[in-house]
């Protein structure tokens, strides 16, 4: 069983993240062939992340609660939604409301979705079986890499009109996934029960669950939390810039769509060792500090993009990829750490809407820096804000104690 929930779960991680690379990654050569301009663009994907920041913190709290719409449930919905709105891709092909509408509600459930994937590590642990995080997580990276590379061979070869049919690929493939997930996870659940009312049959009562955290006890009880947020949402900008503009900043120094799918490969390759090493790196290094070593590397990803002036030295800046993205897998055993069990999906999905916020910024403001300014201003502005949120993740990091080794 434990081979079964870790190998579901990675697949997750597949999915999620190739579909981001139909979605989001050639999300701008779709849509720029379709006639939306840089400006328009960033003003979708600033209301996409508007509204996947605001159905979040409701969804954490309806997973942490309900127990109708427990959180497997819960992403079956949310995926049985995006495939409906994914049909609506081939239907409406040419620029327009419709279109726009149908790109925004993915691009927001898409981006709703991974906070409650980072916290149902936590409920699949539950049955008792080890969820190798780093390992799944790779995998994902591992996946984006590979479809990243075709799909960029692909678009330059027939042109984005692909996109829709491998994204629906990998939606219905999402979907198979989590229902197995679903199905075994409450088998493993239901064995663990029965073994456990075996053992402990004329023993002391068994512990009372975690208590149920509601949303206004969550903030009124994790305000520096709250803080460190926002060293989240300046760090995050940057990595908004890089999800949402990387293909005008490949062709801003003469790439192509293959190049970009290149680009693609790298960073995710690149990010493959820290997530794979992550437990064993963990047991050495605090979390808080792998959350200080992670944003320098970051910065200093975003000052060697600022100073390329060729598609080899954007791929030899994703060499950083490999420190910087241990921050995603150390934030979420942080966030498990300092924060009791019932608040543990709000407090992911809290994370999570802090880098969305970061992406309504960054597309908003991204796509006007692009058409008044160009890529290399853009690269500089992500550069001066990660650094901001370096410094407010430095200066309140440790604030938390060191609970967090």
């Amino acid at each position: 069983m434990k081979r079964i929930l870790n190998f579901e779960y990675g697949g997750l991680w597949c999915m999620y993240w190739t579909y981001f690379a139909a979605l989001l990654s050639f999300g701008s050569v779709f849509l720029l062939a379709k006639g939306f301009s840089n400006y328009e663009i960033g003003i979708l994907f600033a209301l996409a992340s508007i509204l996947g920041a605001l159905i979040q913190p409701p969804l954490a709290d309806i997973a942490d609660n309900s127990k109708v719409f427990r959180i497997h449930r819960l992403m079956e919905i949310l995926l049985l939604l995006m495939i409906l709105l994914a049909a609506g891709l081939f239907v409406y092909q040419t620029k327009g409301a419709p279109l726009f509408l149908i790109y925004l509600l993915l691009y927001a459930i898409h981006l709703a979705l991974q906070g409650l994937i980072n916290a149902l590590l936590f409920t699949l642990e539950e049955t008792g079986h080890k969820i190798y995080f780093g390992i799944c997580r790779a995998s994902g990276s591992i996946a984006y890499s590979a479809v990243m590379a075709v799909l960029g061979v692909l678009v330059d070869r027939y042109s984005s009109s692909i996109l829709p049919y491998a994204g629906m690929v990998f939606l219905l493939c999402w979907m198979a996934f989590i229902v197995g997930s679903d199905v075994h996870y409450l088998r493993a659940m239901r064995r663990k029960s029965a073994e456990r009312a075996a053992a402990e049959a004329g023993q002391a009562e068994e512990a009372a669950p975690a208590e149920k955290i509601h949303l206004l006890a969550f903030l009124r009880r994790n305000k520096l939390f709250l803080v460190l947020s926002i060293g989240v949402l300046f760090f995050f900008f940057g990595n908004a810039v890089q999800n949402t503009f990387i293909y005008q900043i490949v062709t801003d120094v003469g790439g192509t769509s293959a190049d970009l799918g290149v680009v693609a490969a790298c960073t995710a390759m690149s990010e493959v060792p820290g997530l794979m090493l992550f437990d064993v790196i963990r047991k050495h290094i605090s979390v808080n500090t792998l959350l200080k070593i992670a944003a320098v590397a970051f910065v200093a990803k975003f000052v060697m993009l600022w100073l390329a002036q060729a598609v080899w030295v954007i791929c030899l800046a994703q060499v950083f990829q490999a420190i910087y993205i241990v921050i995603m897998p150390a934030m979420i055993y942080f966030i498990d750490q300092i924060m009791d069990k019932g608040e543990a999906v709000k407090g992911q999905a809290w994370f999570m809407m802090a880098t969305t916020v970061a992406s309504v910024i960054a597309s908003y403001l991204g796509g006007l820096i692009l058409d008044v300014a160009g890529a290399k201003m853009l690269c500089l502005a992500a550069a001066v804000c990660a650094l901001i949120g370096a410094i407010i993740y430095s200066a309140v990091v440790d604030r938390f104690g060191e609970a967090t080794k």
